[in-house]
């Protein structure tokens, strides 16, 4: 199956080489093809650059369910292929995210927690204990401090973390001092 392409020239003339280089490019989206509904693609001629060539702009839009995936590229070239490929190299960057979107296979990243240093020890290893206000208690060792010198722990600082995987006990690590909401 073929992905409907529409093509807009402006300031320039069709060319069968520009077509065939923009059907080439758009057929490089027939893994995702279940997920496009059209695809309109402008080639613009903006002017001739003081070096020479001609500067480009080529926009894609690519329908989706849900909106539409667009991209626009200026670029300076003789060749107006390398300007093409630009301009779907990043749509097709844009469409494999919004199709990631639409499956739910993104990445969330985990919220941290908030607490209270509980306990703190110092010594060789410089460990402690955050204590949350459902009152789990984490342990920790000093080097899963975020900068240590931009605020000191004392006991009783209320610190920001994430938690982690531990083989005994509840552990933090990449822990922030400072005021956060608790």
């Amino acid at each position: 199956m073929n992905i409907p392409l529409k093509i807009t020239y402006r300031d320039l003339r069709p060319s069968p080489a520009i077509e065939a280089a923009l059907r080439a490019q758009t057929r490089r989206f027939e893994p995702l093809r279940q997920y496009i509904l059209r695809c309109n693609a402008t080639v613009e001629v903006l002017g001739r650059h003081w070096r020479g060539g001609h500067h480009y702009n080529v926009r894609v839009a690519i329908a989706v369910p849900g909106g539409e995936v667009a991209v626009s590229r200026n670029h300076d070239d003789a060749d107006i292929v390398v300007a093409i490929g630009a301009a779907f190299d990043a749509a097709r960057m844009r469409l494999e995210d919004h199709v990631q979107r639409l499956r739910r296979k993104v990445k969330t990243h985990e919220a941290p927690l908030h607490g209270r240093i509980s306990k703190l020890f110092a010594g060789d290893a410089g460990f402690g204990f955050i204590e949350t206000a459902d009152g789990r208690e984490f342990y920790f060792r000093r080097d899963n401090v975020m900068e240590p010198r931009a605020a000191p722990l004392a006991i009783g600082a209320e610190v920001q973390f994430l938690e982690a995987l531990g083989t005994e006990s509840l552990q933090a690590r990449r822990i922030v001092a400072g005021h956060h909401r608790i």
